[in-house]
């Protein structure tokens, strides 16, 4: 797949077999209807390659990518602990074909967000705290777009997150050997994966640096590593992010559509209902109440 830098990257990391939410996610957030008419957006998939038992859907996969054009498929093995080769496979490719884009949303497959509301809300956030809030808007095709400061980072930003060491918590699924941060008690602040935005010029500097720091397979945590090493401005805008651990009922959404929440994280079987959350926000957009029963 090649292309011209979009004004947004939407940077979606699942997995392979998922055909079901990539489905959704192009009905919903990224399509691009659901945008500003003026506004270049494209969305790609980046996941790995098929092996044992699901190897039988690799014709089906290449059918969808023939079809839709927006999957990356990389050559390593589509499973939980190469989270971190996705994402250096999409800072490669958005640094090599989109170079020129103005913002970049790095997101998992199991979230819910409305772009106008999301951009609602992060324009209310950095222009009300900005002295010069016109660094926080370009011009694209006659539309005036909000962007982010360029190196800088958004997202729910963790810190003060132990380095658990194999040798003294040899059970621990997150435990690490010596070889990662070797010396160091405390992971780098990063960020929540499951929304990130980005500017543009961030993935070409995480890069710059990835050959002189080991990837380990925790992609949220070595992306802390690289933010370091980069010098990328990180904001915490945790108040406007939901991670989702409860059941969702129409006074959660209406957290969404009003603003007082950018993103939903999806977790268990609430992702295989984001059709049905985005056209209950869709609807109260429009200042119209949709239908709604509580999602477990």
């Amino acid at each position: 797949m090649t292309l011209e830098s979009p004004d947004i990257i939407i940077w979606v990391q699942g997995r392979a077999t998922s055909n079901q939410l990539r489905s959704m996610i192009r009905d919903t957030y990224g399509n691009k209807k659901h945008w500003p008419h003026n506004m270049t957006v494209t969305l790609i998939f980046f996941i790995g390659k098929l092996s044992g038992k699901d190897a039988k859907h690799q014709v089906a996969l290449e059918y969808e990518f023939d079809h839709y054009g927006d999957i990356v498929q990389s050559d390593f093995p589509e499973n939980y602990r190469n989270q971190v080769s996705k994402m250096v496979s999409a800072i490669n490719y958005i640094t090599d074909y989109c170079n020129q884009s103005k913002l970049i949303l790095r997101i998992d497959d199991d979230v819910i967000f409305h772009p106008r509301l999301m951009f609602d809300t992060l324009s209310d956030v950095f222009l009300n705290s900005s002295e010069s809030s016109q660094q926080h808007l370009y011009q694209s095709s006659n539309l005036t777009i909000f962007q982010l400061p360029r190196n800088t980072i958004a997202c729910h930003l963790i810190s003060d997150f132990e380095v658990w060491r194999k040798k003294d918590h040899p059970k621990h699924f997150n435990a690490v050997d010596d070889t990662v941060l070797p010396g160091e008690a405390l992971y780098p602040p990063f960020c929540a994966g499951f929304f990130v935005a980005m500017s543009g010029d961030v993935p070409g500097k995480l890069r710059s640096h990835i050959a002189t720091n080991k990837p380990f397979w925790m992609d949220d945590r070595y992306m802390g590593v690289l933010q370091k090493r980069a010098s990328i401005n990180n904001i915490n805008i945790s108040p406007i992010l939901d991670f989702g651990y409860k059941s969702i009922t129409s006074d959660v959404l209406d957290l969404l559509a009003n603003c007082k929440k950018v993103v939903r994280h999806l977790p268990g079987k609430q992702k295989f209902h984001i059709s049905q959350l985005y056209r209950y926000l869709d609807l109260s957009i429009r200042g119209l109440k949709g239908h709604f029963e509580t999602i477990k």
